[in-house]
């Protein structure tokens, strides 16, 4: 997208092609960090301490029923 562009300017297509756009850049930027990283980095963040993401080993899903018609 040019840096000018407003969104409201833009078609439908066209803001869906950007947001494809920025979405792909950071699945690219994301596997190319995630290949650079050492194998042990995982095990080595979970020894340091740091804080994390707190994940049950259950993952429950709740889904209310749809209304008929």
């Amino acid at each position: 997208m040019d840096a000018t562009r407003h969104p409201d300017t833009m078609t439908a297509d066209e803001r869906r092609q950007e947001v494809a756009r920025i979405l792909a850049r950071g699945l690219v930027r994301h596997i190319r960090l995630s290949r650079s990283l050492p194998t042990d980095a995982a095990k080595d963040s979970e020894k340091s301490g740091e804080p994390g993401l707190d994940l049950s080993s259950e993952t429950r899903l709740s889904v209310p029923a749809r209304p008929a018609g």
